[in-house]
């Protein structure tokens, strides 16, 4: 008897635990790895087994105790609340993150500017970039040579404000 029987076996009365212990396959890891090992500490405890019984010995004990499917049915629901406070636990800390997120986007849009200075200050790059654009499509029709000092030039400004600017907060 392997994983994959003793899952099918209990299926019927526990079929969370018995999926997840039935998706074992020897030798090869599954997705599912981390919950199968967690139901069948489940369904051990349940039948006072160590978690390294093996699937003849949880089967034996499935066998001879009257009370198997009450305790196979606690398990089930022990392991599903177990999963729910996990799955809980990790939505509060995504929430705290992004907690955190939100008040230092309010503390930016909270801060009092200049309307116009404000839309030069989001639109300086682009207008800089559109600036460089223009002139060396201008150049070209134009026949002139872009030299080293033409690019310069050009494209001074648009690097000294990337510099002071900086690239702004990542979200």
């Amino acid at each position: 008897m392997d994983w994959k029987d003793l899952g099918s076996s209990i299926a019927n009365v526990a079929p969370v635990l018995g999926g997840l212990i039935g998706s074992i396959v020897p030798g090869i890891g599954t997705i599912a790895g981390a919950g199968a090992g967690s139901a069948i500490k489940a369904i051990a405890s349940a039948f006072g087994l160590a978690e390294n019984a093996k699937p003849e010995d949880v089967m034996e004990a499935i066998k001879a105790d009257p009370q198997a499917v009450v305790k196979l049915k606690m398990a089930e629901m022990d392991f599903t609340l177990k999963q729910r406070d996990q799955d809980l636990e990790k939505m509060r800390i995504d929430i705290d993150g992004l907690r955190v997120q939100n008040e230092t986007y309010l503390k930016e849009l909270d801060t009092k500017t200049i309307p116009w200075v404000d839309a030069m200050h989001k639109m300086g790059r682009q207008l800089l970039n559109l600036f460089n654009l223009v002139a060396v499509v201008w150049l070209m029709l134009e026949g002139k040579s872009i030299s080293p000092e033409v690019v310069l030039l050009l494209g001074g400004p648009n690097v000294a404000y990337q510099l002071i600017k900086g690239k702004g907060i990542d979200k």
